[in-house]
């Protein structure tokens, strides 16, 4: 229906909510620019899921995950039974509220998978991320993922060539009015400072691996057991509910 296409796409605020059809357009558009990163990295189509969480509908104000949102979440770990899990670690109020929904809509998949299969959830180890919205303190993280120049390099090229949609945020950090991936450069190098502080420069310069040589920026991950990861992120809701 053209009419109906034609009003959809009349041109309206940023934020405002957006009329159904033009939200599966969006949502078809950020669906294909992952599968283009996945890719990049020599991933195909059947091997990416966008599970499509029904709290997520484009409300101003989105609604709290429910079971709903974790069993999808948990069909796929049954079906892969990973090692790893990896999740946005922000608290709520840190940055997009999707990120902290998905934290608590991953840790109920997982409270439930360990419900029906102890053994496998026990085995799993949780690896949460920070980097635009929210950071790792040094203290925070349990590991350190060191960057080249041609890592960040590779970063800011597949972030170009992958998210055209996304190159110019419309709700952009207030530390940077620019491409995301030249923010998360920017914490990166700020994480290498904090460590080249603490241990000295000659810590990764005079190093006897390459690959620290050549660093220049940090990717900071907390890994997690289940339990820890489940406590983790209560208590981060918690401090939600609180506040």
């Amino acid at each position: 229906d053209t009419s109906v296409t034609a009003r959809d796409m009349s041109p309206q605020l940023d934020g405002a909510k957006d009329a159904p059809l033009l939200q599966r357009l969006k949502g078809g558009l950020r669906e294909f620019e992952a599968d283009l990163l996945w890719a990049y990295h020599g991933f195909g189509r059947n091997e990416v899921s966008h599970l499509r969480l029904g709290f997520y509908k484009g409300e101003r104000f989105t609604e709290e995950p429910t079971r709903r949102d974790a069993r999808p979440i948990l069909a796929a770990l049954e079906e892969t039974r990973p090692d790893v899990v990896t999740v946005a670690f922000d608290p709520e109020g840190s940055g997009p509220d999707t990120h902290f929904k998905v934290l608590q809509a991953v840790a109920e998949a997982l409270r439930l998978w360990r419900e029906g299969d102890p053994e496998a959830a026990r085995a799993v180890r949780v690896w949460g991320y920070r980097n635009v919205w929210f950071r790792f303190t040094v203290a925070e993280a349990t590991h350190a993922v060191a960057c080249s120049p041609a890592d960040t390099a590779a970063l800011n090229d597949s972030f170009a060539a992958c998210f055209l949609s996304q190159l110019d945020a419309s709700f952009p950090s207030p530390e940077y009015d620019g491409p995301f991936s030249h923010l998360a450069q920017m914490a990166q190098a700020r994480q290498y400072a904090e460590f080249a502080t603490l241990l000295g420069a000659d810590a990764f310069a005079a190093h006897s691996c390459r690959e620290l040589r050549a660093a220049h920026a940090l990717v900071l991950l907390r890994e997690m057991g289940l339990d820890e990861f489940l406590a983790s992120a209560r208590e981060l809701q918690r401090a939600a509910s609180a506040d």
